[in-house]
């Protein structure tokens, strides 16, 4: 996980939706991340403030008798003691029958009436913090928001909630069924837009700039980017697909396998089993327990699928990898780099020459990183060769 993943999950995270793997995945890449550490320790400050503010506070009791005597004080002074109003005699006479001592208890000295007053300003300042916090956290909620998404029928009809509709405004939670030889297109102001197939139905998780998320539970979609860094996540069980200005096709075929499709640029796919990068035209199987299939080439020839076939369910066989070896090619590599990471250390370097044979390694990168599998190599050779296919 990297900075930008940290940035897309903040909002998760502070409102305590990440659980498990990924909680723990980003607190680690929290450490590497200063600048997002710093927004989430302001926030949660922020957010602390709000918890610790009392629903009321007692005023010090020696407040009540100190103003009833002020008040006396002037009442007496403002009309001719001649003629004193019943209210003050009253509050007169209760004074006489108070004793001597507890006049002493009650009576303020100039040194409390400083602390009064300090009291008093303190509880002032604290006030307009707190009320400073609530406007910051309402406006970075609304700049953040990219709520509400539009949807438009384009064949046939759908459920919002529960309900038949045609076009209406959607928000975070939800929950959006389109009928069969039905389709509904969703626009993200700013973001892109979802192309939702009959039979689907899917929850909007998050409407936030820094996380547009939703959880497709049956069908298909497709997701087409209209920013060039647009922060979208499709969730299926727990199964994560990531774009990164890439458009995005989604499918739950029968077995209730995810099919991802990746076009214009990469995807990363994170599940509880693994986690992959998806290159432009590359598609991957995620079954339901969340293992995720080798990349494919949306070209890539049969040949090269059966062999693909064989080195999976052989993964030491040196005659399964030849064959593999043979049958792919330049648009094969980045399956290749896939393949040979599932493979005992014995039988990598055969692929690892067929790949630098193509594709040099970035400078820095040495052949014993590469095949001891270290990620920081792994993902700089990944990208080295994606952007050449």
């Amino acid at each position: 996980m990297n900075c930008d993943d940290v940035k897309r999950l903040m909002d998760d995270y502070l409102d305590g939706n990440l659980d498990g793997e990924v909680k723990s995945n980003f607190e680690i890449a929290l450490d590497n991340c200063p600048d997002q550490a710093a927004e989430i320790k302001l926030l949660e400050s922020l957010n602390n403030r709000l918890r610790n503010l009392p629903l009321s506070f007692e005023p010090p009791k020696e407040i009540i008798p100190a103003l009833t005597e002020k008040l006396l004080e002037i009442s007496e002074k403002s009309k001719p003691v001649s003629e004193p109003s019943q209210k003050i005699k009253k509050v007169d006479e209760h004074i006489k029958r108070v004793s001597e001592e507890e006049r002493k208890k009650t009576k303020w000295d100039k040194k409390g009436l400083i602390e009064a007053f300090s009291s008093s300003k303190n509880v002032s300042i604290i006030i307009s913090l707190i009320v400073l916090s609530l406007i910051l956290f309402y406006i970075y909620n609304f700049f953040n928001s990219t709520s509400p998404w539009i949807i438009n029928a384009v064949q046939g009809t759908f459920e919002l909630n529960g309900e038949k509709a045609h076009d209406y405004k959607a928000y975070s939670d939800d929950l959006i069924k389109v009928d069969d030889n039905s389709s509904v297109k969703l626009s993200i102001p700013q973001e892109g837009e979802i192309l939702i197939y009959g039979g689907s139905s899917l929850r909007i998780l998050s409407t936030k700039k820094s996380s547009n998320r939703i959880n497709l539970f049956s069908g298909s979609l497709r997701f087409t980017a209209v920013d060039n860094s647009p922060n979208f996540e499709i969730v299926y069980n727990d199964i994560h697909v990531i774009e990164h200005g890439s458009n995005i096709q989604a499918i739950i075929d029968s077995s209730n396998n995810l099919i991802v499709i990746a076009s214009k640029d990469y995807i990363d796919i994170v599940s509880p089993k693994g986690k992959l990068k998806l290159a432009n035209d590359y598609y991957c199987v995620v079954d339901k327990s969340g293992y995720i299939g080798f990349p494919v080439h949306i070209n890539t020839g049969q040949e090269f699928k059966d062999a693909l076939y064989l080195a999976r369910t052989n993964p030491g066989d040196i005659n399964s990898i030849t064959a593999l070896l043979i049958a792919a090619r330049r648009s094969d590599i980045l399956t290749l780099l896939e393949v040979m990471k599932s493979i005992p250390l014995v039988n990598r370097e055969i692929i690892y020459n067929r790949i630098v044979s193509l594709f040099p390694p970035p400078e820095g990168i040495t052949k014993g990183e590469v095949l001891n599998l270290d990620e920081d190599s792994l993902e700089k050779l990944w990208f080295e060769i994606e952007w050449q296919i």
